[in-house]
């Protein structure tokens, strides 16, 4: 609520057209989409073949996806991410294959 008190038109953008929007203080989503993607290709180089866990936020998480899908960040709200979400992917060459998407079946109580 107080965000949208003190910046009316930026909480209007990020609802409506989240890849314009630019949150007083923080990064745009372009940002952050080079920042995130520069270090998933970095870490799948440095460990190639091997697992890598990364453990972030709703936000980051969209936006990687979006880049390994090789989605625009315009796509932001069609990807949903559930709390303890789990997604998959494999790294060949710099390429990249969702393997599983917003996965929550660790979630689901044992009968």
């Amino acid at each position: 609520a107080e965000a949208k008190e003190r910046w009316p038109e930026v909480v209007d953008a990020w609802y409506n057209a989240p890849h314009t929007a630019h949150i007083p203080g923080g990064e745009t989503l372009g940002e952050l989409r080079a920042r995130g993607l520069k270090t998933v290709n970095e870490l799948s180089m440095l460990h190639r073949g091997q697992t890598i866990v990364l453990v972030s936020h709703t936000v980051v998480n969209r936006i990687i996806l979006l880049g390994v899908l090789g989605l625009g960040n315009d796509h932001f709200w069609r990807l949903s991410q559930d709390t303890c979400a789990i997604n998959v992917f494999d790294a060949e060459g710099g390429v990249f294959t969702i393997v599983r998407l917003n996965d929550t079946c660790h979630l689901r109580s044992r009968i």
